[in-house]
């Protein structure tokens, strides 16, 4: 059947025009952005790979500027080391400048201030080396870090070291490992107390130097079942024997501490005192503490049986007000509140009467009225006329020279007595703090109405409420009862006892304590202090062979030590593999010879013994000596001059004592040192010779070994061997463990010193030559700071290099992904645009026919 609407040709022609135009709009769309890919109709595929890869585009860019920032902290840092480089160039000049022994003291006091200013301005560098506000050389943070690209490990740190005068410096450990440190500890009864003396050192009287003061000047107050004890820091490991020095017979002098047998005193002007005892059971043998039992005090006569009359104790015969103003022994008295209410406001103060005698008032021992014993105290007065009736008169009155310290677990007790004269009695007793007068204790406040009246003798116990140190003060007094106006009474003291006194030592006197000490060295296997009846019988210090670890900043070395290696080649071996460890060695020997005068009576003798030095050369030493009465007046001045004399062939020189009493021997290398055959040309002499190590800073070691004289038996140890000290050091904290763990090269990391550069010094020529150490050290360890901040600046250029590549490479990828194929497309959108054309022109053909066939039907 024949239609003249259009067929299915023309509906797919319509479709395709349409069709064609959604494609001939979107090419369009893409031609403008270039771009192929515009939304997940697109390529989902391909977008989300885009999507992946413009993420990791913006985190490079931002890691970059990341980068950027960390290197030019790094550069500022870097900066900062390099000018507190210069400061130490320039202290190390004026320090070596000041080693210069033709100076004088006076004339190196502008070196030190410019040394000082120098440390000064390296501290203003190191707080003024910022990164946005951020201190990059002296402040809180130990690093800085920042993230480079999207993934978790990338992370990049620089760690900051802490610059600044306080953190730079040398670390230092000696192979002598003799205690340095002595810790006095207190027990008062109920508290500890601990008191630590660093880096002490012996004398050459071979007694501990305490150093400067470390117990409150005020000290403690020892009640029962008190102590002190007294130890070595390391004498438990060393196996060293603390001791007190003792003497024949205490001396008196103010604050002097004696020790006589096992009985410490000390010496108050007229006599000695006891006031300790050495403990049975820590008695510093073998590493043990030593421990001095602190004695409880006795009150000075307080039964009034002593020979002399009234020892330690005063009666004045005047009268006396109680009213917190008059004064009994140079304090003000307290103010008594008691009164009877006849007295009407009169108290203790109405005047006597004029017109009267006066009466009489005395005081002292009593032989007929006593409690126990054959003596006690009596206060009396007589006829006495005040103005009114009723009043108070008071004297005389009783106090003690000494005090008592009392706490609150202390009482006092005594038996007293009173007797109306010529009126009734008023009688007052009480205690007084020396420390503070405001505060007393009131011991007795006892008055009658009775005019004749008698007390039977009566104990009184008052428990301290307070701690204090007290004087006793007694009162006698009357009441006048009677209203008479006429007064008199008599007190009775006897049997005055404290309970749970307490011992008063002040600091200084602890201290003084403490300056007696001195201990015996161990000289068994791995001491480097060794004694023997022969010098080649004495053990050397490496007894075995030994596998030393070195473990420093730069690395870790193992060296093997052999057998009896003297400290010299040990050191060598060490600085050997400097490079590798970072830690450096130097060696020497030194030690400190003194002797003791046993006699007890002036001794002239001569000393002899061989003398060992450099690759064991012999040389006999043989002097006479002024050994004086005991071992602090004599003079070894010939015996320094005598080993003087082979310092050529042994290389070993003596320097004396400023008080003559000790000599150092030292080597400026660290073979052993031997003394062997020590002997006394008379054999009766009772003169002994002491050995203490010394390290090369000078410290003296607390602990000294005791030389017999040959003379004495075959088996006598009359010979040592000292061995060197091998002194280590390095710019950051170090460790060496030995396969021998007891070996002198086992050391112990509590015992390494850290000297820091804010010590430095060139106020004289000693802190000037130890200061060039020290600035030599931090030299290094600023070298090693600039070495490695540099590196890091050089590794963070590459690494912005390396991210910008990645950078580039990740566009480039995108692009591939996501640009637009032009010519493609342009070929595409004429391929539409044509077919739009074709399929219009069939659409307006059909329109054309349907239009003419409707015009011939509507004729």
């Amino acid at each position: 059947m024949t239609s003249i609407f259009p067929g299915s040709n023309a509906f797919n022609a319509v479709n395709k025009t349409n069709k064609e135009h959604n494609n001939a709009t979107e090419l369009v769309g893409k031609l403008s952005s270039g771009k192929r890919i515009g939304d997940g109709s697109d390529d989902a595929a391909n977008l989300y790979k885009t999507n992946n890869l413009k993420a990791k585009i913006l985190s490079t860019k931002a890691s970059m500027r990341n980068v950027t920032d960390l290197m030019s902290a790094a550069q500022l840092a870097d900066q900062g080391c390099s000018n507190i480089n210069k400061m130490l160039l320039r202290a190390n000049e004026l320090a070596v400048q000041a080693t210069n022994k033709v100076y004088k003291n006076s004339d190196r006091i502008s070196l030190n201030n410019e040394i000082q200013n120098i440390i000064d301005e390296i501290d203003n560098i190191a707080n003024g080396v910022k990164f946005n506000e951020v201190s990059l050389l002296n402040g809180p943070r130990s690093e800085i870090s920042t993230q480079i690209g999207g993934s978790n490990r990338g992370e990049f740190t620089i760690d900051l070291k802490k610059t600044n005068s306080t953190t730079l410096g040398v670390f230092e450990q000696s192979t002598q490992r003799f205690s340095s440190d002595v810790k006095i500890e207190t027990f008062d009864g109920t508290n500890p107390d601990s008191y630590l003396y660093e880096n002490v050192s012996a004398n050459s009287q071979r007694l501990i130097d305490l150093g400067r003061s470390v117990i409150p000047s005020e000290g403690e107050s020892f009640f029962s079942g008190s102590y002190i004890d007294f130890s070595l820091d390391d004498a438990d490991l060393n196996n060293e024997t603390t001791k007190l020095k003792k003497v024949a017979v205490a001396s008196t002098g103010q604050d002097k501490i004696s020790v006589v047998g096992s009985k410490v005193y000390i010496g108050n002007g007229t006599s000695a005192d006891h006031i300790a005892t050495l403990d049975g059971s820590f008695d510093g043998v073998n590493g043990k503490k030593l421990r001095i039992n602190i004695e409880e005090p006795s009150f000075t006569n307080g039964d009034f049986e002593s020979a002399t009359d009234l020892e330690g104790w005063s009666v004045i015969s005047e009268r006396v007000s109680l009213d917190g103003t008059s004064l009994i022994a140079g304090k003000p008295t307290p103010t008594d509140t008691t009164y009877h209410a006849n007295n009407a406001g009169l108290k203790d103060t109405d005047p006597l009467d004029p017109g009267r005698a006066v009466g009489t008032m005395n005081g002292g021992i009593s032989t007929t009225v006593v409690k126990s014993g054959s003596k006690a105290v009596v206060l009396e007065s007589a006829d006495f006329w005040t103005t009114n009736g009723y009043s108070v008169f008071r004297g005389p009155h009783l106090s003690s020279n000494s005090s008592v310290t009392l706490g609150t677990s202390s009482s006092v007790s005594f038996e007293w007595r009173a007797q109306g004269g010529g009126d009734a009695y008023d009688v007052y007793a009480y205690l007084i703090d020396v420390d503070n007068p405001s505060n007393t204790i009131t011991l007795l406040d006892e008055h009658t109405t009775n005019t004749s009246g008698t007390s039977p003798w009566t104990k009184k116990t008052v428990n301290v409420n307070q701690e204090g140190t007290y004087q006793f003060v007694f009162v006698s007094g009357s009441y006048d009862a009677s209203g008479g106006t006429k007064l008199g009474a008599k007190l009775y003291v006897d049997d005055i006892q404290v309970t749970n006194a307490a011992r008063k030592l002040t600091g200084a006197v602890i201290e003084n304590i403490g300056s007696l000490l001195y201990g015996e060295a161990d000289t068994g296997t791995n001491s480097t202090i060794s004694l023997s009846t022969t010098s080649f019988s004495t053990q050397k210090t490496i007894g075995t062979g030994q596998k030393v670890n070195f473990y420093g900043d730069l690395g870790n070395q193992e060296l093997n030590i052999k057998k009896g290696e003297i400290a010299e080649n040990i050191a060598k071996k060490i600085n050997k593999v400097t490079d590798v460890t970072g830690i450096e060695a130097s060696s020497s020997t030194q030690a400190l010879i003194s002797f003791e005068n046993n006699a007890g009576s002036a001794v002239r003798d001569t000393v002899s013994f061989n003398l060992y030095g450099i690759d064991e050369k012999k040389v006999t030493i043989s002097s006479e000596i002024d050994f004086g009465t005991g071992n602090q007046n004599m003079n070894l001045t010939p015996l320094r001059d005598e080993i003087n004399k082979f310092s050529d062939k042994t290389d070993i020189r003596a320097y004396l004592s400023n008080d003559k009493q000790g000599i150092t021997l030292k080597t400026s290398q660290g073979f052993d040192i031997l003394i062997e055959n020590f002997n006394l040309k008379n054999d009766a002499n009772n003169i002994d010779m002491y050995i203490n190590e010394m390290k090369s800073s000078g410290q003296i070691s607390p602990c000294s070994v005791k030389l017999s004289q040959s003379s004495t038996g075959a088996s006598a140890n009359d010979s040592v061997r000292i061995f060197g000290e091998i002194l280590l050091k390095s710019h950051e904290p170090f460790a060496v463990e030995s396969s021998e763990t007891s070996s002198i090269m086992s050391l112990r990391g509590k015992e390494q010193l850290f000297t820091s550069l804010s010590t430095i010094a060139g106020r004289s020529f000693e802190t000037a030559k130890n200061s060039i150490d020290v600035i030599r050290f931090s030299l290094k360890s600023i070298s090693q700071q600039q070495s490695m901040l540099g590196s890091i600046s050089n590794q963070l250029n590459d690494t912005i290099l390396n991210l910008s590549n990645n950078k580039i490479l990740d566009q480039i990828a995108v692009g591939h992904l996501e640009d637009l194929d032009v010519a493609k497309t342009v070929v595409s959108l004429q391929k539409s645009n044509y077919i739009q054309t074709v399929a219009t022109a069939m659409l307006n053909r059909v329109k054309s026919t349907m239009e003419a066939v409707l015009q011939i039907l509507e004729r």
